[in-house]
């Protein structure tokens, strides 16, 4: 994890990496006047993984990257319900703690990519750290999450945060 070296105008800015895999994130909030403590949280995840960390530069009729895919929708959905239960507050600490509401947002994008592991649990642990980081955004004695992706090889043993060629042998399996 690295903080304080980009980001400067955001919050709280994150970079996560494993080995040549780094995964930026971001976490920013603007206060929401006409809402209450307590009211629904207005919570927006973005992740991106353009073409260029990967070492691809589209040319001629593809020049930008397109829409959003199905991988980047997920991605924000994991980041999304990963991060939404820290910011739920029960009846006994509403009584006691008077808080403005936030308008969240948290950005991850794909900085650069080896294709040895996976950037999924790195998007989620920096999501995470950058809004426990953010000196506005408030998530109680919740604390931050942290993700780990475990598989079951052929001997039975578990693998913490395995390799693409790892899940793929894993995958051929079932």
């Amino acid at each position: 994890f690295e903080t304080s070296r980009i980001g400067h105008l955001t919050e709280a800015a994150v970079v996560v990496s494993c080995k040549g895999t780094m995964v930026y994130s971001t976490a920013c909030s603007k206060l929401q006047s006409d809402l209450k403590f307590g009211d629904n949280l207005d919570l927006k995840v973005d992740a991106h993984e353009r073409s260029w960390p990967r070492g691809y530069i589209p040319s001629g009729i593809q020049r930008s990257d397109g829409g959003i895919t199905d991988y980047e929708i997920l991605l924000c959905r994991m980041i999304d319900r990963s991060i939404r239960p820290l910011f739920v507050v029960d009846d006994a600490q509403l009584a006691t703690r008077i808080q403005p509401a936030y308008e969240v947002q948290i950005l991850s994008n794909l900085l650069s990519c080896d294709d040895v592991y996976d950037s999924q649990v790195l998007a989620i642990n920096g999501a995470s750290a950058a809004v426990y980081l953010s000196p506005n955004i408030d998530i109680g004695e919740n604390g931050p999450i942290a993700a780990v992706r475990v598989i079951v090889d052929e001997h039975g043993e578990f693998i913490a945060n395995p390799t693409k060629t790892q899940m793929e042998a894993d995958a051929t399996k079932c």
